[in-house]
């Protein structure tokens, strides 16, 4: 229970996941694999819910939410909304393309709804945070 407890904290934060996979039993690699990939695939996909992924994946909703539940503590639309945002993150610090860009190919549908999430998610604009990379990359 202490390693469930352990992974979902550390899955819970997108950027220890790659590493934990490697240390996962090779069921649950396999698993996480086909679902970031899937999720990669499909990232600029505005319609990409929990219910597609899991058609897209062959598994259904409620067995889907239920494993990754168990690995990282959050729901499949929360787990593939972190993975927007990382992507987004990404974009925003190491090219110059437009928020508006960025917002549609992390597979959202308006800027407004792009900026709201982002803020909840990292306390600070799309902007704001790009500005603040820049100024550390400087330093």
């Amino acid at each position: 229970l202490e390693q469930r407890a352990v992974l979902r904290r550390k899955f819970s934060s997108q950027e220890e996941s790659q590493t934990l996979l490697n240390n996962l039993e090779n069921e649950e690699k396999a698993f996480f694999t086909l679902v970031n990939e899937t999720i990669d695939a499909h990232i600029a996909d505005p319609g990409l819910t929990s219910s597609v992924l899991a058609e897209k994946i062959f598994m259904s909703r409620s067995q889907l939410n239920r494993r990754i539940k168990n690995l990282t503590g959050d729901d499949t639309s929360h787990y593939i909304r972190n993975r927007r945002m990382v992507l987004a993150c990404k974009l925003l610090t190491t090219t110059t393309l437009p928020i508006g860009a960025i917002e549609t190919q992390c597979g959202f549908d308006t800027v407004g709804y792009f900026s709201r999430t982002f803020r909840s998610t990292y306390n600070m604009s799309p902007t704001e945070y790009r500005k603040s990379m820049l100024a550390e990359k400087d330093n």
